[in-house]
């Protein structure tokens, strides 16, 4: 579970990948879960990822990171910060 010291709802996709793979490795995958409403849990703005070691067999099979100072991302996308990709 991730909660932002100051409680707010902040949610950043590479922040998320960072903890996680300062927690568990690189090599495992996370699944953040938005479940049917019967089996909602919603924890005053806390993110519970799922972590498994290995390939979870969903979502994208490539590596595809873009550099938006040399990439034309479809979507803005904020820049890295220094030693992040």
């Amino acid at each position: 579970m991730i909660v932002n010291i100051d409680q707010s709802a902040h949610h950043d996709w590479r922040d998320f990948q960072r903890i996680k793979n300062d927690l568990f490795g690189e090599e495992w995958e996370a699944i953040e879960l938005y479940p049917a409403e019967k089996r909602k849990v919603d924890p005053s703005n806390a993110f519970i990822l799922f972590v498994f070691k290995g390939l979870i067999p969903i979502g994208e099979t490539i590596r595809t990171v873009l550099d938006p100072t040399v990439d034309r991302p479809i979507a803005p996308q904020r820049s890295f910060a220094k030693g992040e990709q």
